[in-house]
């Protein structure tokens, strides 16, 4: 199915809607990973991550510290 929503009929969407449809679009990108095309820049920034932790792997912290951190400075 072809969907061409109009961009006034989004504007009547509620973001709710929106968001769903967003998850939709995300989704159908994602099922062939290999499709999709990296920016050389994307690799290297994460080539230059990986190594700066492999330098000094104390300075990573697990992902659910950041989350709660992250959550908390939401709710301030």
């Amino acid at each position: 199915m072809t969907l061409h929503p109009k961009r006034e009929d989004l504007h009547q969407m509620s973001v709710a809607e929106r968001l769903r449809l967003l998850e939709e679009v995300w989704s159908s990108l994602t099922d062939r990973p290999e499709a999709l095309d990296m920016p050389s820049w994307h690799k290297d920034e994460l080539d230059s991550r990986l190594a700066t932790h492999e330098g000094d792997p104390s300075t990573a912290r697990p992902w659910n510290e950041v989350k709660i951190e992250l959550q908390a400075r939401k709710r301030q």
